[in-house]
């Protein structure tokens, strides 16, 4: 798997979680809390996907 296919997985998977953003923004919580979300989700989405490339050997 290229280095070019590799980004775009995790750009796809930035894309499908900031959809939710949506849902965040109509949340209740603090603009703090919201932008801590975003921050945390996008962080793990990158990290796991990477780590999952690692494990596989992709």
């Amino acid at each position: 798997m290229g280095l070019a296919t590799k980004i775009l997985i995790v750009l796809l998977n930035m894309i499908i979680f900031n959809s939710a953003c949506m849902l965040i923004h109509m949340s209740n919580f603090s603009r703090v809390a919201k932008v801590l979300l975003l921050i945390a989700g996008n962080a793990i989405i990158i990290g796991g996907t990477i780590y999952v490339f690692h494990v596989f050997g992709l």
